[in-house]
């Protein structure tokens, strides 16, 4: 990406009046907002010139619902104690790389990151160099839905908007295996999206390189919106593990979240730097499946102290 240094101020100046508009508005997540910032300026201050990296890291530090989804997987590790976070262990599989940086510098928790995608963990781990406090751990090679660690090796797995993009019932055994490498009392985090009814959604264009074409379809497979149902059948009948907690981050307007999608395919940074007062404005917490709209779902799932994992 090129920029010049006049467009990119401009920009910046539009994007924190946006902020500042959220802030007022006491928007969840916003300390996210900050974090990602200060290690686009840790960033800059080493490379002395804008990367692409620290350009997002200042113009978008967080995308849109990720304000609801990081705050709620933050939630867990804020009544820890400093003793207990250091002996924690964390695996993130595919979440934005924002919040397993935030987990290792902010909570101090120990972070093993893995995505199948390799060019996005590269990006990850040359990113890393700015995070303070622990190292992160990062694995090679990771490919399917088959988890490359022994069973009880973690205390928390989280997993930011990923298993719906998991084509199949890639979902199914992905949370299978969080639950398999999970220690019993553990906890399994996740975040995605929701409808009213069951949906899956296609794309003529490739956005993932882990994804697949549908032959009938000649579009390749995006991501599923779960309902109520299927979010019970699809993700939490495993044995060995129950819910242990969810919430919604819901649009006040249906439909807002496609007008809003389709905008920031066209126009880019122009249209994100108003991220976070769109959540503000066009979001709502709410406690209940949304019937007639799409939302976000956060949801804890206990893996139980004395059970068989399959």
């Amino acid at each position: 990406m090129t920029m010049h240094k006049s467009d990119f101020q401009e920009l910046y100046a539009k994007r924190n009046a946006a902020f500042a508009h959220a802030r007022a508005a006491n928007l969840p997540g916003i300390e996210f907002d900050y974090y990602g910032r200060k290690l686009a300026r840790r960033e800059l201050a080493d490379h002395r010139a804008l990367t692409d990296s620290a350009i997002h890291g200042y113009l978008s530090p967080v995308s849109c619902v990720r304000y609801f989804e990081f705050i709620f997987a933050s939630l867990p590790f804020q009544g820890m104690t400093e003793d207990t976070r250091q002996e924690i262990r964390v695996l993130d599989v595919s979440s934005p790389r924002l919040f397993p940086f935030w987990l290792a510098e902010k909570a101090g928790v120990n972070v093993t990151m893995l995505n199948p995608d390799p060019e996005d963990l590269n990006q990850s781990r040359y990113q890393s160099r700015y995070v303070k406090g622990r190292a992160i751990d990062f694995v090679d090679e990771f490919a399917g839905t088959t988890l490359p660690f022994a069973d009880n090796s973690f205390d928390i797995v989280t997993s930011i908007s990923v298993i719906e993009h998991i084509n199949g019932d890639g979902d199914i055994d992905m949370v299978r295996e969080m639950a398999r490498v999970t220690r019993p009392g553990g906890l399994i985090i996740l975040t995605f999206p929701v409808k009213g009814v069951f949906d899956k959604e296609y794309r003529k264009e490739r956005c993932y390189p882990t994804q697949e074409i549908d032959p009938e379809r000649d579009a390749y497979f995006f991501q599923r919106f779960y309902d109520a149902e299927q979010i019970r059948k699809r993700l939490l009948t495993h044995v060995g593990m129950h819910e242990d907690g969810r919430a919604y981050f819901v649009e006040i307007t249906p439909d807002w979240f496609a007008d809003y999608e389709a905008t920031w395919m066209r126009q880019g940074y122009p249209w994100i730097i108003n991220d976070a007062r769109f959540m503000a404005e066009y979001f709502q917490l709410a406690e209940d499946h949304p019937s007639d709209r799409m939302g976000i779902c956060g949801i804890f799932i206990r893996v139980d102290e004395e059970g068989e994992h399959i």
